[in-house]
């Protein structure tokens, strides 16, 4: 081959080369901005999951003129995070699966279903039935009850008179008395997440476990009953169960599941709000440090005001723009518990929260007392 050819060759190559670098780059570049395709607010410091993670527990010697910190943080330990688009229409929109998960619950399967009454072709809509010793109701945004119909509930009090949170306190020795049997927190709590994981994930959201997360004791007669709040995970992060009506921006929902037991190892009401399904998850790289979220919030929150926050978390909060709205978008957000009031059976989480989403750096304060967003 001549030295020209030669020259020639070469030259190709490299130009060839250089064009699959471009290619490849350009490739890469376009697949990260659209897997990614999510606006960051520069007002914030961002770091990786798991920086982030390691560095939380250091803020909790900051000192702030108008908050005071938690001793202790409830951050769940987990890799991914995402924004999640949802939608509250699952798989138990028809007659054979509420069948099924009557049948799954109470272990017996109804002869009939009652349709709703506004529109008896509509199973999408409310449904009641009984089949004793069980009461089944069935919502259209897919959220579900069951009720035990026997007398052990009937002189439970509304108002509840101690709670304890699983992840923030040591329940082990923690025992009260239902139906006559000292029955362990520690051990209704196993009981009730087992019980979910073995027996309802195929009727619930795409999530990959469920954790208590708050344990509520109610009087009853000479004994007490549980009433166990639980929280979906999503790859080791909980989704919040706060959440309700917010400003004309938009609306936050809560997701839960709720256990009533009132004789040990026997649940007598199992309620899960807001059935919903994932469409799309975009894995996010980094969020706002917690840190810069709570220097923020020092700005943010008025200069005369004093917050004392009694509890730190990242979850997932459901965002929708309209309260009939059932597509819904689950945002990484850092939540902060800034008041706590003693509730009944109808509020299990009397609260006021703040809210920093942990990629936009939208901020929300929510007030359940209140049962609106103050903003």
């Amino acid at each position: 081959m001549s030295s020209r050819k030669k020259k020639t060759v070469i030259a190709s190559a490299c130009i060839l080369f250089a064009i699959v670098v471009v290619f490849v780059c350009v490739y890469f570049v376009s697949v990260r901005s659209k897997h990614y395709d999510i606006e960051y607010n520069s007002d914030f410091e961002y770091a990786e999951i798991s920086a982030v993670l390691e560095g939380a527990e250091k803020v909790l010697g900051n000192t702030y003129e108008n908050m005071t910190l938690p001793d202790k943080l409830n951050i769940a330990q987990g890799e991914k995070l995402y924004v999640i688009s949802a939608c509250a229409l699952g798989d138990a929109d028809s007659k054979n699966n509420i069948k099924k998960l009557c049948k799954t619950v109470a272990g017996v399967e109804p002869d009939t279903l009652t349709p709703a009454v506004s529109d008896p072709e509509d199973y999408d809509a409310e449904a009641v039935n009984d089949f004793a010793p069980w009461s089944f109701s069935y919502y259209d945004n897919n959220s579900f009850n069951f009720y035990y119909i026997n007398a052990d509930l009937d002189n439970t009090t509304y108002s509840y008179e101690k709670s304890h949170k699983v992840a923030m306190e040591d329940i082990s020795g923690v025992s009260y008395k239902l139906f006559g049997e000292e029955y362990s927190i520690e051990q209704a709590v196993k009981f009730t997440e087992n019980y979910i994981r073995n027996n309802l994930s195929e009727f619930m959201p795409d999530t990959d476990d469920v954790r208590a997360q708050e344990v509520f004791v109610f009087k009853n007669g000479d004994g007490y009953d549980y009433s166990i709040l639980l929280q979906h995970m999503v790859d080791g992060f909980p989704i919040s169960t706060t959440g309700a009506v917010a400003l004309d921006s938009g609306y936050m929902r809560g997701q839960l599941l709720q256990v009533k037991i009132a004789r040990p190892d026997i649940i007598n009401t199992l309620s899960n709000r807001l059935y919903c399904k994932f469409k799309e998850k975009k894995e996010v790289d980094e969020i706002i440090t917690l840190e810069s979220a709570l220097d923020y919030l020092e700005g943010y929150l008025a200069p005369n005001s004093q917050y004392e926050i009694s509890e730190i978390t990242l979850e997932y909060c459901a965002k929708c723009d309209d309260y009939n709205d059932y597509d819904f978008e689950y945002r990484p957000t850092w939540c902060f518990t800034i008041g706590e009031y003693q509730g009944d059976i109808a509020t299990l989480r009397p609260k006021k929260m703040l809210y920093v989403d942990a990629v936009s750096g939208e901020v929300y304060c929510y007030d359940s007392e209140l049962n609106t967003f103050i903003f």
